[in-house]
C-alpha cells in the first residue's frame, strides 16, 4: 500500500489498495506441488490423503467466499432498512410543516432512487436523505417535541451503527480471504478455481473530511 500516492476521490479505495488480484501460483509453487503429487502417487495412502486435502481445501474456500458475500449482503440489508426509515421520518416532518418547493423537489429526487447492489452508491443516497432530515430539525427545533420523530431518529442512529458493524465484519472476512487465496498450498486450489480478491470497504474522501459540529450544538 502506497500511503504517498494520491487517493481516489471516488472513495472506492482510499488508503487501501482495492486493485483486483487473481490468485496465481508461482512457477516455484507449481513445481513444488507437482513434486508432492509425484511423491504421493508413489503410495496409495499418500494419493488418498492428497485427494482428501484437495476437496477439503476447495470446500473451505467455497464456504469462506459465501461468508464474505453474506457479510456484504448484511450491509445492504441494513442500508435498505435505514432507507425506509428515513423515508418515514421525512413523511412525519412533512406532516408538521409545508416544505418549500425546492426542498420537496430534493426529497422527491432522492426518494425515487432505489437501493442497489452498490454499497457505496447506497451510502450516498442515505447520506443525502439524512441531511434533508437534519436540515428540517435545525430549521424547526420544535420537531424534537414529537415522540414519533425522536423514536425514528433513535432507530436511525441504531441502524447507522448496525451498518458500521456490518462493514467491519465484511472487511475482516474479506481481508482473511485475500490472504488465504495466496497462501501455499491453498493458492494451487485457488488458481484452479480462478478465485480473486474482494475489495475492502473504505471511507470516501468526503467522509474523511472534518465534520462540522454546528448542527450538534442545536440539540
Amino acid at each position: 500500500m502506497d500511503l504517498w500516492k494520491e487517493q481516489d476521490p471516488s472513495g472506492i479505495s482510499p488508503n487501501v489498495s482495492n486493485e483486483r488480484k487473481i490468485a496465481t501460483a508461482s512457477s516455484g509453487e507449481k513445481a513444488l506441488y507437482i513434486f508432492i503429487v509425484i511423491l504421493s502417487i508413489i503410495t496409495i495412502i499418500g494419493w488418498i490423503f492428497l485427494l482428501i486435502w484437495w476437496f477439503k481445501t476447495k470446500n473451505h474456500l467455497i464456504q469462506t467466499k459465501n461468508s464474505v458475500n453474506e457479510a456484504s449482503s448484511s450491509i445492504q440489508v441494513a442500508q435498505t432498512k435505514r432507507f425506509d426509515l428515513l423515508n418515514k421520518m421525512i413523511e412525519q416532518t412533512k406532516s408538521y410543516y409545508k416544505f418549500e418547493q425546492k426542498v420537496l423537489d430534493e426529497i422527491t429526487k432522492n426518494r425515487s432512487v432505489q437501493m442497489s447492489s452498490d454499497i457505496n452508491k447506497n451510502e450516498e443516497v442515505l447520506s443525502k436523505l439524512q441531511n434533508l432530515v437534519n436540515v428540517q430539525f435545525e430549521r424547526y427545533p420544535d420537531l424534537k417535541s414529537s415522540n414519533i420523530l425522536m423514536e425514528l431518529m433513535s432507530t436511525s442512529s441504531y441502524l447507522e451503527n448496525e451498518i458500521a458493524s456490518s462493514r467491519r465484519a465484511y472487511n475482516s472476512r474479506a481481508t482473511d480471504w485475500n490472504i488465504m487465496i495466496f497462501q501455499f498450498m491453498t493458492v494451487i486450489v485457488a488458481t484452479k478455481l480462478k478465485l480473486d480478491t474482494f475489495p475492502i470497504y473504505a471511507a470516501s474522501k468526503q467522509e474523511r473530511a472534518d465534520v462540522s459540529m454546528k448542527s450538534l450544538s442545536d440539540f
